[in-house]
């Protein structure tokens, strides 16, 4: 297991696309349990809003390829969602070339792995758990086997170097110097 600062703060642009992301992953459904407010004076009983709790799946790759500094930064941005976006439920994974660690909040996440990396692991355990999440956010460098198919839901790669992903977006996240002078 490794000791990461989680201190640093959250650098990449959420934004843009990861705001609208995760407001579009909020459900609203329509129900009688709570009749629509405007119309209830006139004796008329509509169906009122009510929001759903939405499952959304973050994996961070914890593989050899990610050093200390570029976890701790996936680290704060995980961190970043949790706290931007309180109503949604959170399922945490870990992964490298396997599954190493599942947990519901940025507080309870424990580094471990460092192998080698494959995407797989975290799409697979999604599906054998019959999961139905509306989307997943992979913190990753994006060097790894990537899944011979698209899943069903929504994928946004975080990624803190510039790669191309067979499927999904992109969010590019600064990590380092370098980056911090092309901002």
């Amino acid at each position: 297991e490794e000791a990461i600062e989680r201190a640093k703060q959250s650098r990449a642009n959420w934004r843009q696309v990861i705001t609208s992301f995760f407001s579009r992953l909020q459900r609203t459904r329509f129900t009688y349990e709570k009749p629509n407010r405007r119309f209830v004076h006139r004796g008329i009983y509509l169906p009122g809003p009510k929001r759903e709790q939405s499952l959304v799946v973050l994996v961070l790759d914890s593989s050899g390829s990610m050093d200390s500094e570029k976890i701790s930064q996936c680290l704060a941005e995980i961190w970043a969602v949790g706290q931007r976006f309180p109503r949604l439920q959170l399922l945490i994974l870990v992964a490298d070339y396997d599954l190493q660690y599942i947990c519901k909040h940025p507080s309870e996440i424990k580094v471990r792995g460092r192998g080698g990396t494959s995407f797989v692991p975290a799409f697979e355990y999604v599906e054998e758990h019959h999961l139905q999440p509306s989307g997943m956010v992979y913190f990753t460098d994006l060097e790894g086997d990537f899944p011979d198919r698209a899943p069903r839901y929504p994928v946004v790669w975080a990624a803190v170097k510039d790669h191309k992903p067979p499927f999904g977006r992109v969010v590019r996240i600064p990590v380092g110097r370098n980056d911090k002078e092309k901002r």
